[in-house]
């Protein structure tokens, strides 16, 4: 009589744990592959909203007079010109974060022309910050402008 060998529960398990710390490897990989994506996507989305901002901004100084006097102002101030706690970004799929968007507005120089006129060299910085740790910077755009002082 010809006896049929079966599997024992312990070589079944041994045989699921191999297969199974080989296999893992082909799903972490892709899963980090993709959160990279999505943080790229994102800082795109930021870098492209920056540079909306700065375009806007640089309108909204050349357009009032009071911004304009600001920047010839004997001392201007360095902090966060605006703030937004809380933008939003919103990716396709539902996917979303919020940032900490910052406006900072720096004049760099100021010049004086012979007839009297003064030009000043202004810096725009828009960075959009994670609220998980506000000293990192996920995406900023940095814009020149210059503006001739109001009469």
């Amino acid at each position: 009589m010809v006896r049929k060998k079966t599997f024992v529960l312990l070589e079944l398990i041994i045989a699921f744990a191999l297969v199974s710390t080989c296999v893992l490897p082909f799903f972490r990989f892709p899963y980090r592959h993709m959160e990279k994506e999505i943080d790229l996507l994102f800082q795109m989305e930021l870098e492209r909203h920056a540079r909306n901002r700065l375009v806007d901004i640089q309108e909204r100084i050349y357009t009032d007079p009071a911004l304009q006097r600001m920047l010839f102002a004997d001392s201007i101030d360095t902090s966060a010109w605006e703030e937004n706690p809380a933008y939003k970004v919103v990716l396709p799929g539902g996917i979303q974060r919020t940032f900490r968007e910052k406006t900072f507005l720096y004049r760099e120089k100021l010049k004086k022309e012979n007839g009297g006129d003064r030009w000043a060299l202004a810096r725009i910085r828009v960075a959009y910050l994670n609220p998980k740790d506000n000293r990192k910077n996920d995406a900023s755009s940095t814009g020149f402008l210059v503006v001739k002082e109001p009469k």
